[in-house]
């Protein structure tokens, strides 16, 4: 166990953060030329893991879980713990219930008793900003006290530049963000990537077109704020995303601002799940399969179940993200009549002074859009990427000294990280089913065997990858322990897992089933398809769960 303490070197403003372990020893790393500095020697622990946001937590929660005994270093290059959270607006809440997102060790909706006095229904629960934070916050004091975890807030770890600070195989080192001071680790079992499917919000995001000189743009944060914002101003909403609506719901909604002064530019209509009926991606995966791998009947299907919405039921749209929308939100965005949909906005000039309107400019060949007339145009920035940055890596199990973390089933995200620490532990306490994981991957080793595991994107537009998460859904089954109830039951118990609802059922045998007999139809590999005929016989002793 470690006191709690101050690192010296992390005591700056510029830092923004504190290191929690024991002090480091100032002590020359390696002969790396112009990188050579007097750094802090952390000793050793057997995970570093960068990235303090909800993958991240979840993976060390769960790590300190199979494993109590076990030394984690956390970088993180934020203040403090939440990741994305601790960069959102104030009114953001979460897509799903908070009964599914955190850690599995600590309830993010709080006691049920509690909820039910208040007269909130604890699946109905969704935190908010101020939550989460806070939330993340107890999590990490907690493990301060009773585990052998450090933090170092306000640091980055340079992945690019990964090479050049190794003074050999098992040290890493990670720095101030202002460069000033650094820190070296030794790591006895790897270096885990907690975020490389970090949200990427507005308020870290400029836009990436140009805007005129002293047109006022402002993200959903200072939105909240006020921002000085006036009476006479036209909101022009950049964004059709999870955050434009959320932007669009709070104008109309607290700020109440009148729908005909909401100017909303849509480059593509984004699929939505519809919150009250939904439990997520889940409906699109099976629906995918039912349709032999054909995208537009999975989502005629799900939209006759009443699943899925469209913002605008006379345009259908072509970008497959499936945020949840409830049903109050969705009546509020459709009062929105003044919806721009032509692509993506290419520069935005001003206009002059006596009208205060400015000028929209699209891609080639699409019309212009000039902002109301007499009134001051507001710019609301809810372009960024989100969650779906764009990564190029797509290995989880990267080698044996590096583990990255991604999605590599449906949501709830938070799942993937518990069953990756799991399937990590196994491997390392040697229960993980080795012989039937080199088995049918053909590998000559288990790290070969878990190389299988990619990172999964919802809505690649690609059916194949789109169908990833059933297949291994099974693969961690077979490979967590040689009998495939173990993981079942561990899921049911997590409340991070869908497994954990009452009456719901995985029905991966059957999934399972689906895959092989509709290889031709869906176009899968002789090789994959050899894996998968043998991923369903193991998954036979979960038939009907």
């Amino acid at each position: 166990m470690f006191s709690c303490v101050t690192a010296p070197s992390c005591v700056s403003d510029s830092c923004d953060g504190l290191g929690i372990g024991t002090t480091p020893s100032n002590t020359m790393i390696g002969d790396q030329g112009e990188c050579d500095s007097m750094i802090g020697d952390l000793g050793e622990c057997d995970y570093l893991v960068v990235g303090a946001g909800a993958a991240g937590l979840a993976f060390v929660d769960t790590l300190l879980s199979e494993r109590p005994d076990c030394r984690v270093v956390v970088v993180d290059g934020h203040a403090g713990p939440g990741g994305q959270w601790v960069d959102a607006y104030d009114f953001v809440r979460l897509h799903q219930p908070s009964v599914l997102y955190g850690v599995a060790s600590r309830q993010l909706e709080g006691p049920w008793p509690g909820l039910l006095l208040r007269g909130t229904l604890p699946w109905k629960h969704r935190a908010d900003r101020k939550q989460l934070v806070a939330y993340y916050q107890k999590v990490i004091e907690q493990w301060m006290v009773d585990r052998d975890v450090r933090f170092f807030f306000g640091c980055h770890y340079d992945f690019s530049a990964c090479a050049g600070y190794v003074a050999d195989q098992n040290t890493h080192v990670f720095r101030k963000r202002d460069g000033s001071e650094g820190y070296a680790v030794r790591v006895a079992s790897k270096l885990v990537n907690g975020v490389l499917g970090e949200c990427r919000v507005p308020s870290r995001c400029p836009l990436e077109f140009p805007v005129a000189a002293g047109l006022t743009v402002v993200t959903p944060n200072e939105l909240v704020a006020g921002s000085g914002v006036g009476e006479n101003t036209n909101f022009v909403v950049l964004g059709a995303g999870k955050t434009g609506c959320d932007a669009v719901v709070y104008l109309l909604g607290k700020r109440r601002v009148a729908p005909d002064d909401i100017t909303w530019i849509v480059p593509r209509d984004v699929w939505m799940l519809r919150r009250e009926k939904a439990l997520g991606w889940t409906h699109f995966t099976k629906a995918l399969l039912a349709a032999d791998g054909d995208r537009e009947r999975a989502l005629d299907e799900l939209v006759a179940k009443n699943l899925v919405v469209q913002v605008d039921p006379a345009v259908r749209p072509t970008k497959l993200r499936l945020p949840l929308i409830g049903k109050d939100e969705l009546a509020l965005v459709r009062k929105v009549k003044n919806v721009i949909r032509y692509g993506r906005v290419t520069e935005i000039v001003a206009g002059t002074k006596a009208s205060g309107a400015a000028t929209i400019k699209f891609g080639k060949g699409a019309p212009t859009v000039t902002t109301t007339h007499g009134m001051e145009a507001v710019f609301v920035h809810c372009a960024s990427p989100g969650p779906f940055n764009g990564s190029a890596v797509s290995e989880i199990f990267a080698s044996d000294a590096v583990l990255n973390l991604h999605q590599i089933i449906t949501p709830p995200v938070c799942c993937s990280s518990v069953m990756l620490a799991m399937l990590e532990t196994a491997r390392a306490k040697g229960t993980m089913n080795v012989e039937f994981a080199k088995e049918v991957t053909g590998a000559a080793t288990a790290q070969g065997a878990l190389e299988v595991f990619q990172a999964y994107t919802p809505g690649s537009c690609d059916s194949l990858h789109d169908l990833m998460p059933l297949r291994q859904t099974a693969l961690w089954l077979a490979f967590l322990d040689k009998d495939p109830k173990t993981g079942y039951k561990a899921l049911k118990s997590n409340r991070l897992s869908l497994l954990s609802i009452p009456g719901f059922k995985l029905g991966i045998y059957e999934d399972m089933v689906g895959l092989v007999a509709k290889r031709a139809e869906l176009g899968i590999p002789d090789k994959t398809a050899e894996m998968d005929a043998k991923l369903m016989a193991r998954m036979e002793v979960l038939k009907g769960m």
